[in-house]
């Protein structure tokens, strides 16, 4: 039976509010009968149209907006004087005296300033207006900014917006984007579910996925280049009703389109990462006019890179590019933009460094902040989840392959009567592939000593599966053949060691991450506006559908040596008769082929959203809206049973049915498929009340209540038919107060900003060892909920024509107000419980940010200094230590050869200082994997031991020419 898309009384009201809101505008406008008009259009030095200036009368509650093509049309109006302000970012306003009814046919033109202490704003309201009398948060980084940055990623450029957190330690993709202290994740492994769980990440106004979690995040498809425009940056509850499934914020990459002129720009860069590792990448764009009339234009534009990393492992750590391109027809009122994108990138992200000192972390003795420990590249091989299926090929080298094909249509037209229609489609095919080395644990002391419990069968003890092998082990260098280490076991419990030279007295043990995803998605975006005098009514309908092809799973386990560019550990047993059995493959991996789940899926969404802006007297601008999601996950899965093991292929030698080549001996056996139909519903509403003091002061107030429901991991996470029901969770909600003042002169603004979030419903699951060696279990979920309270400063001061002075600060206190979590104990789940705690910590949620930019230009040189800080945050939930405070220093120098040639020089990380942004506790797997169970008493109990760190980047060394032709 076909599911309905309403069902409910509640979504009855909901749809039925929708029309009665409809009928008002339609009758309440066109009973209006017109008296005189003034239109007109807006263009700049070039006699290019200004798409989006606000033109207004003065004293009056007349004014409206430029279409596509520059027009402009005001009516309803009486005879006599009026005068119009008219003005749009980057330019400088302009005041006119009109006449009505003699004004008609106006040609209004705009110069440009260096004044960019004033936006626009076109993200996170239905609306464009300026900062001034905008009630949302909001900043916006705009195109000569972007010139000077060397940002690590796309994300990166988030990171001097107040109150957003942004951790791109890992590399260029897999970032985390956090807002007003929403929660974020210990990176241990492969975990990053909640990376961009809570905004969205958009491109010309549509998400760049409909999906985040499950190895589909926004930043592995989305790449800042030379086709970028601007970026605008919302936060707060006004996202919850203008983006979907986004209650903490927007961000908004908004590409460049071609002008009248043709106009070129290549831009070489070159640096040094980590101080020593090349970095290459070529940007070239260009753009135009087409035919004589110079309405249909152009724009093409991308980039290739490749970099060795901070980090060098021994093999490019991003490699590819992409392209992207537009051509856009303007008409009288409206405009059509094709746009098209090509993406192929390779990138690999960073790992764990052994550090100690929890009060005063520090790089253990003996290593540097350039070290790698991903793993050899040589540690190649093919693999089978289950015996009956195909090979999979594992290569390092691959990385994490992200491929995107994407093709859209935009259209704008604005219609008579103050009505203006858009409608955004795009279809696109996103796969991403995933050959990644995690660490997960440093085993120290000598293997005998640490073993290796559950998944590696106890080889440290040269057991397998609880059963004594009496023999000789012997672990050696896979690449060169040296032998590190060797034990006899004469009796069950009795070694004998007669050889033990691993490097730094210790190994890697780690997991090969395998992942396949394949997306089809089609995303469109309607909205109807009607202009009512200055009030504006928004009507909108999102429609995202993505078919999903999911595999996940390991390649398998392995060992490598403690030390920079490890190398793997080949194991191998030898019996007293001498048979020898090789554990590992020759590269050092085990237990090839686990943990696999592979889920067949279609993601159906579609919100409704209704938005009013409307002024209140002069003083006075209210704006309200609320927006309805329905959202499905509806598919199949199936899965290697995580409770029982596949005992013929084991005792049948495996894969080779060769029992002396242990490692391809252990599988799971598969589980019957399932299917699943997931429904989450939900409805967001957001207000706010703006009071305009002067022309130059204004305070605003906004209450909003916004939801998300669950991402793709949660979907894809279940194993068992049993977990994927009680999984199923219901929509996270986040209730938002804000409150704002603002001042804004030529030279000055400051925007002071509280703010109170509440998130609920938070679900938390534990996956646990059974009693059976190898097999796990999900627990069900138990759910928490925390708040924040903060305060947000953002300041820009014109000191002088060449000198200027940007600043942030984001102070809050994030709390949980209750927070339960699983203790599993030992194996099984006889002995599980919850535990729960009150007003605990939130983890690696720093409660102050704070950056300062000064910076100087003239018409020949530009430079900055950018100081970022980071205050400390909890390690866990316990507050077992404290996450050191850190800070950064980039410095920028620009110089313009020529009127056409620009040269660019960035050290980022001047001081070359290291901030922990992740961490695993010590004592080796598994209790690697579970800092949030990691208590003062065991920090106490050990104050010297060498735990992992994940770090911010290492200082790195830029520079960039650009060379434009105009």
């Amino acid at each position: 039976m076909k599911r309905k898309f309403y069902n409910s009384s509640t979504e009855r009201v909901v749809f039925q509010a929708l029309f009665l809101i409809c009928s008002i505008i339609l009758g309440g406008t066109t009973a209006t009968k017109a008296q005189h008009i003034i239109q007109g259009k807006v263009i700049d030095k070039n006699k290019e149209a200004i798409v989006g200036a606000s033109i207004l009368l003065k004293n009056t509650p007349k004014g409206t907006n430029s279409s596509p093509d520059g027009s402009f049309r005001i009516e309803n109006l009486a005879k006599g004087n009026y005068k119009m302000i008219v003005s749009f970012v980057g330019f400088l306003s302009k005041e006119i005296n009109v006449s009505v009814p003699l004004s008609s046919n106006l040609e209004v033109t705009l110069y440009e300033t260096d004044k960019a202490l004033d936006e626009v704003i076109v993200t996170g309201v239905f609306d464009q207006r300026k900062r001034i009398d905008a009630s949302v948060a909001i900043s916006t980084i705009n195109t000569k900014e972007l010139r000077t940055l060397a940002p690590i990623s796309a994300a990166d450029l988030l990171k001097n917006i107040p109150g957003v957190f942004v951790n791109s330690s890992v590399g260029e993709v897999d970032n985390q984007v956090t807002v007003r202290g929403t929660p974020t994740v210990n990176r241990v492994g492969s975990d990053n579910t909640s990376g961009y769980f809570y905004v969205s990440m958009q491109e010309d106004g549509l998400p760049v996925s409909n999906l985040t979690g499950g190895g589909i995040g926004p930043d592995f498809y989305m790449r800042a280049d030379v086709n970028l425009k601007r970026v605008e940056a919302v936060r707060g509850g006004s996202a919850s009703i203008t983006g979907s499934d986004a209650p903490g914020g927007l961000f908004n990459y908004v590409s460049k389109e071609g002008g009248s002129a043709f106009e070129a720009t290549t831009i070489l860069k070159y640096g040094l990462e980590g101080n020593v590792n090349p970095y290459f990448r070529a940007d070239v764009g260009f753009g135009g006019a087409i035919n004589a009339n110079k309405d249909i234009t152009y724009y093409i534009g991308g980039f290739y890179r490749k970099s060795d990393g901070a980090r060098y492992p021994g093999f490019p750590m991003n490699n590819g590019g992409q392209v992207r391109a537009n051509l856009v027809k303007t008409f009288k009122g409206g405009k059509v933009k094709l746009y098209a994108k090509l993406l192929d990138d390779r990138n690999g992200t960073f790992d764990f460094l052994p550090y100690t000192n929890f009060d005063k972390p520090q790089i253990a003795s003996g290593f540097k902040d350039t070290d790698t420990f991903v793993g050899s590249g040589e540690a190649q091989f093919n693999y089978r989840y289950f015996s009956n299926g195909p090979d999979v090929n594992f290569n390092p080298k691959n990385l994490i392959h992200n491929k995107e094909k994407m093709i859209g249509l935009q259209f704008e037209k604005s219609l008579e009567n103050g009505w203006r229609i858009s409608n955004n489609f795009k279809y696109s095919n996103k796969s991403s592939q995933w050959n990644m080395q995690y660490v997960l644990g440093v085993g120290t002391t000598g293997i005998d000593a640490t073993g290796l419990p559950g998944m590696w069968g106890n080889v440290g003890a040269n057991t397998l599966f609880g059963t004594p092998r009496i023999g000789m082990l012997s672990v050696k260098n896979a690449l060169t053949g040296e032998e590190y280490y060797r034990s006899t076991q004469t009796a069950p419990g009795v070694f004998s060691t007669q050889l033990d030279k691993l490097p730094n007295n210790g190994f890697i043990f780690g997991m090969g991450n395998a992942l396949n995803v394949n997306v089809d998605e089609i995303i469109d975006q309607l909205e109807i506006h009607k202009q009512v005098g200055r009030s504006n009514f928004t009507l909108g309908a999102y429609f995202g559908r993505s078919k999903v092809d999911h595999e996940s799973g390991f390649a398998g386990q392995y060992l490598s040596t403690l030390e920079n560019r490890p190398s793997p550990l080949a194991v191998s047993v030898t019996a007293p008769n001498g048979t020898v059995t090789q554990v590992t493959t020759p590269y050092g991996y085990k237990n090839n082929g686990i943990f696999y789940a592979h889920n067949i899926l279609t993601n159906n969404r579609l919100d409704v959203f209704f938005g009013q802006t409307s002024p209140i007297g002069n003083k006075f601008t209210l704006d309200y809206g609320f927006r309805y999601n329905y959202m499905q996950f509806v598919g199949n899965a199936e899965a290697q049973s995580t409770s029982q093991l596949d005992f013929p292929l084991l005792f049948a030698g495996g894969y080779d049915k060769n029992p002396l080549t242990e490692y391809d001996n252990l599988s799971l056996v598969a589980t019957t498929p399932w299917s699943y139909d997931r429904v989450y519903k939900s409805l967001s509403f957001s207000s706010a009340l703006n009071y305009k003091i002067s022309d130059k002061q204004a305070v605003y107030v906004r209450y909003s209540i916004g939801q998300k429901a669950p991402d793709l991991s949660r979907i894809t996470q279940p194993r068992t038919k049993e977990s994927s029901e009680f999984l199923y969770l219901e929509p996270i909600k986040m209730t938002q107060v804000e409150v704002s003042y603002k001042v804004q002169t030529d030279k000055f603004n400051l925007f002071v900003t509280p703010f109170y979030s509440q998130i609920s419903n938070l679900a938390e699951s534990a996956f646990a060892n059974d009693t059976i060696p190898n097999t796990f279990y999900n627990t069900p979920p138990v759910y928490s909920k925390q708040r924040s309270i903060g305060i947000e400063f953002e300041s820009n001061v014109k000191i002088s024509t060449n000198f200027n002075i940007r600043g942030n600060l984001t102070l809050q206190d994030p709390k949980s107000v209750y927070k339960s979590f699983w203790d599993v104990g030992n194996p099984g789940k006889a002995d599980d419980k919850i535990i729960e705690i009150k007003d605990a910590s939130i983890p690696l949620t720093p409660k102050v940010l704070a950056s300062i930019t000064p910076s100087y230009s003239t018409e020949r040189i530009n430079t900055s200094l950018s100081w970022r800080y980071v205050g400390k945050s909890p390690a866990n939930s316990f507050g077992a230590f404290d996450m050191a405070a850190y800070n950064q220093l980039d410095f920028t120098f620009g110089y313009n050869l020529t009127k056409n040639i620009n040269a660019n020089f960035n050290i980022n990380n001047v001081l070359n200082t290291l901030g922990v942004t992740g961490w695993y506790p010590p004592g080796g797997f598994p209790a690697s994997t579970t800092p949030e169970n990691f208590t003062k008493a065991q920090r106490d109990a050990n104050p010297n031991a060498v735990w992992g760190a994940r770090t911010t980047q290492p200082r790195a060394f830029y520079l960039t020419i650009s060379y434009n032709f105009n």
